[in-house]
């Protein structure tokens, strides 16, 4: 005869659900309200007053193009202006492309003078902004050294109580 094997096995421990800490408000706060804060953390002030990209030649290209069709089929959707300016940006040859090219080109030097005079700027204000930065830290340390002296102080005058209290009893 064959005996069979009875084989035990472990029950695996239910875990416990984590338990969380509850918000000392009473109002949830909203996802979207947390990254936005978070967004403009992140930003600078400085990403603020940086100018806008040039338009490539393409945009300039359908800016001028957008105006002629629009009078010529009003009723044309955002979808036909798109569709009907590509095809006619790449049905163009390299001398009717060069005007809008010139002018983009034109746009990105302008740009790109703008950008070295904002960041000539930004520098100067993230030299006074980390400067301010040390300072509010060196104040913050020294509150809280303070404020630890005063801990440590209200303890020692407590637990003095405490002793005057025991032998007090005695």
């Amino acid at each position: 005869m064959a005996e069979a094997q009875v084989v035990e096995t472990q029950t695996e421990a239910k875990k416990k659900p984590v338990e969380r800490k509850k918000s000392t408000s009473d109002e949830p706060k909203a996802k979207r309200l947390r990254k936005a804060k978070d967004d403009s953390k992140k930003k600078s002030s400085s990403s603020s007053n940086k100018p806008k990209r040039p338009l490539t030649a393409f945009f300039i290209f359908m800016a001028d193009f957008r105006k002629t069709f629009k009078e010529e089929n009003p009723d044309a959707g955002v979808k036909d202006v798109a569709k009907q300016g590509g095809e006619k940006w790449k049905s163009l040859d390299e001398e009717e492309k060069k005007v809008y090219l010139d002018k983009a080109a034109e746009l990105k030097a302008e740009y790109n003078k703008s950008l070295e005079s904002s960041n000539d700027a930004d520098e100067e204000e993230a030299d006074d902004a980390d400067e301010k930065q040390s300072d509010e830290a060196e104040e913050k340390q020294a509150d809280d050294e303070q404020a630890k002296e005063n801990e440590a102080e209200k303890k020692e005058a407590e637990g003095k109580e405490e002793e005057d209290e025991i032998l007090d009893d005695y």
